[in-house]
C-alpha cells in the first residue's frame, strides 16, 4: 500500500497576469463579465462550486449572470487553469491548477468535503505511463471515498 500523506499546503490564490495569458494562447477574449468572473475566483478557497463564485461576487456587490459563470469555469477548465472535479449527484467543484503539486482527492460521501492528499510518487506516473506505454497523459484525477473524521 502507498503511504499518503495531508498536504497541509493550500494553492495561492489564482494568478491573474496567468490566466490571461492561458486564455489569450487559446484565443478567447477576456470581456468585462469574464474579467468578473476571475475576480471572483480571487476569493474562493480550494475547491469551490460555481455557485460559490456566484455568491461571493454577490456578496461584493458584483453581478453576473450564473450562465456567464458556468461558461467561463467551462473555458478555464479548457484552457488548463481550473481542474473539475465531479462529485456525488452531478455536481461539480473546481481547483486551481496553477504551482499545484500532483494530490489525490479525499471525498466524504456524507457530507461531501473533499480533502487534497498528497502521494509520494504521484508526480513520476505520467513519465512512467510514457515510458511503459505508447500513451500520452495530460493529466489524471484520483479520487478517494470514504467518510471523514468529522462525519464518524
Amino acid at each position: 500500500m502507498v503511504e499518503m500523506r495531508r498536504n497541509l499546503s493550500k494553492a495561492g490564490p489564482i494568478k491573474k497576469q496567468q490566466v490571461r495569458e492561458a486564455l489569450d494562447r487559446d484565443r478567447v477574449r477576456i470581456t468585462q463579465e469574464r474579467e468578473l468572473v476571475l475576480d471572483g475566483l480571487m476569493l474562493m478557497p480550494g475547491h469551490f462550486g460555481a455557485e460559490d463564485v456566484v455568491f461571493a461576487l454577490r456578496k461584493h456587490g458584483r453581478r453576473v449572470s450564473r450562465a456567464t459563470v458556468y461558461r467561463t469555469l467551462d473555458l478555464l477548465v479548457h484552457s488548463g487553469v481550473l481542474q473539475r472535479l465531479g462529485v456525488d449527484h452531478g455536481g461539480w467543484r473546481y481547483e486551481v491548477m496553477q504551482g499545484r503539486t500532483p494530490h489525490a482527492h479525499l471525498y466524504c460521501v456524507k457530507c461531501g468535503k473533499l480533502e487534497d492528499y498528497v502521494v509520494p510518487g504521484l508526480d513520476d506516473l505520467h513519465a512512467r505511463v510514457r515510458r511503459e506505454t505508447r500513451f500520452q497523459p495530460q493529466h489524471h484525477v484520483l479520487r478517494i471515498c470514504g467518510i471523514c473524521e468529522d462525519c464518524r
